[in-house]
């Protein structure tokens, strides 16, 4: 995979101002899964930071110029799913389906790639034009997992770059593949889901074109949506056509009383199925090399070598409190004591037994936090960060 710093030599060698074109590029994705460090990597400093218009969600644009194109970046809002549940699934959807960006790419996290395809699948729902990108191989491959690519790119029918976005590997690719998508504009792919649910998709899709409504949206995701029961798509279609909702609730209801479960359950189960066996063609799974990390796991939350490792570190903790810290506390008191007693002394003047009493004070404050409270405070927070202390109480 060629790094960012390789785009950037290409780039400066093509650059033909005269032939610039301008492509807008929004990455999508779930929360967590490197959609703001591709960000950062591909418009450095040159970004601009807001709100959407009327809402409270951050908006992230920037600018790249790659050889012959001068690249605006959406980075939109990490979300699950296309639904109305919060603003920023409202935003990011109503921005693909009515700003329609040139391309879509959909950044995936590839060691839980299941769970990352379930969105995927409702971008494709949206006829949007994607290029995936599987961001974070090298963490997959730790857990040794071999994802085969052409496989995915065959079983959804859009282009797959592998990225390690935190060094920049994958990203000339990404922007490479992106572009060129955006030129030939290839024809989106339908998932098509088991029978009864398509079929009843399909009726609502012809007589949603049967009526000739434009909703700013793909007929068949207007069509899943309905059956799913998305409130804002439903007041949608009903400005414009109370029977098409009609419909879609006696389809709906028809899916419902045959498998005994609400429609947008069905539906989103459809996705997981899918996302499943695709995952499953795609994915070979090796036996991952144990990280030292996950081998402290597996001693410290033994039956037998959890407890002995727990009771050593408790010994520990007092050996050092009762034993190095009393010897720490000796050497500190002798060393003061060259300048004078640090025992109590009422002989005397009075200023040589106040004096006396302040310094010995001293003493005795400083041999009891250096040895004592300092070093066991700061034991007890390497104890905490080590974990120890969650592993003991998870046996």
């Amino acid at each position: 995979m060629n790094s960012l710093s390789d785009y950037g030599e290409i780039s400066k060698k093509t650059v033909n101002k005269k032939n610039v074109r301008s492509l807008t590029i929004a990455l999508a994705g779930n929360a967590n899964v490197g959609k703001s460090v591709i960000f950062n990597q591909l418009t450095g400093s040159n970004q601009i930071i807001g709100n959407w218009p009327g809402k409270t969600v951050d908006r992230a644009q920037g600018n790249l110029s790659f050889e012959n194109y001068n690249i605006s970046i959406i980075d939109l809002p990490g979300i699950y799913s296309f639904s109305t549940f919060s603003l920023e699934e409202i935003v990011s959807r109503e921005y693909i389906a009515k700003e329609k960006p040139d391309v879509v790419i959909n950044v995936l996290d590839a060691s839980v790639l299941e769970r990352n395809l379930f969105f995927t699948l409702q971008l494709i729902e949206m006829e949007a034009p994607l290029v995936l990108c599987l961001n974070q191989i090298d963490v997959a491959n730790k857990k040794g997992m071999i994802i085969n690519k052409e496989i995915l790119e065959r079983a959804l029918e859009v282009p797959v770059i592998l990225t390690i976005a935190t060094r920049g590997e994958g990203l000339y690719e990404l922007i490479k593949s992106a572009i060129n998508i955006a030129i030939n504009k290839p024809k989106s792919k339908k998932i098509k889901y088991h029978a009864d649910l398509e079929t009843r998709i399909q009726e609502l899709v012809n007589i949603i074109r049967t009526k000739k409504l434009d909703f700013k949206y793909p007929p068949r995701w207007v069509a899943i949506k309905l059956l799913e029961g998305d409130k804002e798509v439903i007041k949608l279609v009903e400005s414009k056509s109370p029977k098409v909702v009609e419909a879609s609730y006696i389809l709906s209801q028809k899916l419902s009383a045959k498998y005994d479960e609400p429609c947008f359950s069905i539906v989103a189960s459809e996705r997981y199925a899918r996302a499943s066996m695709i995952t499953s063609s795609v994915i070979t799974q090796k036996e991952a090399k144990r990280s030292l990390s996950e081998k402290l796991d597996w001693v410290t939350t033994h039956k037998v070598f959890g407890y002995l490792i727990a009771m050593g570190v408790i010994a520990g903790l007092l050996l050092w409190t009762f034993i190095v810290g009393d010897f720490l506390s000796g050497l500190i008191s002798d060393a003061f004591s060259f300048i004078g007693p640090v025992d109590p002394d009422t002989s005397g003047s009075i200023i040589s037994i106040i004096w006396n009493g302040i310094f010995g004070g001293i003493v005795a404050g400083l041999t009891l936090v250096i040895p004592f409270v300092i070093p066991f405070y700061f034991l007890l927070a390497m104890i905490e960060d080590s974990g120890i202390l969650t592993r003991v109480a998870f046996m």
